[in-house]
């Protein structure tokens, strides 16, 4: 088995423990269905560490353990191979990793993809019945509904959907 990061998780590695979510707890993707929605789990350190040995790249377990020996020097290499598949395996079948057979092939078919965008049409009608009420409340009087204020592009992570250029990551918000 490879194992890769999925492309439409988010993943925090705070001090005590690692956390994983999909996109539509930070409010991206939700006029459009074009990402599966998973929820969120809180991971422990250790698993943290397990997590972040992953790529975008599928990797087998040997290579995936092969990193791990260089963290746990003291764990032998034939635990630290299956506990990374048991984990692995576990978030595999939760839809936070992608796992596949074949390295080669593309197993990542409803992720978050600007070429993967499936519309989700407002029909006013199915809204709300009362289409006087409706038009007045979002055609004629649009409004802010969401504002996402960024003071720090300090970033480690390289999410798909991300809007800040690589080159700009790490500024900082002047007064």
């Amino acid at each position: 088995m490879n194992y890769c990061t999925s492309p439409h998780v988010i993943f925090r590695d705070y001090p005590n423990f690692g956390y994983l979510t999909d996109n539509r707890n930070f409010g991206y993707d939700t006029a459009i269905k074009s990402s599966r929605k998973i929820g969120e789990r809180v991971i422990s350190k250790v698993g943290s560490v397990f997590y972040s040995t992953l790529t975008n790249r599928p990797q087998t377990i040997r290579e995936i353990a092969e990193k791990l020996s260089h963290i746990f020097t003291d764990i032998p290499f034939q635990t630290l191979e299956n506990d990374a598949k048991d984990f692995l395996s576990e978030l595999s079948s939760d839809g936070f990793v992608v796992c596949s057979d074949d390295p080669e092939n593309d197993h990542v078919d409803d992720w978050f993809s600007y070429t993967n965008l499936r519309n989700f049409p407002i029909e006013k009608n199915s809204i709300n019945d009362n289409t006087d009420q409706f038009d007045s409340n979002w055609f004629t009087n649009n409004r802010l509904t969401r504002l996402h204020l960024s003071i720090s592009s300090a970033c480690n992570e390289h999410c798909i959907h991300c809007y800040f250029p690589c080159h700009t990551k790490g500024e900082i918000m002047t007064k």
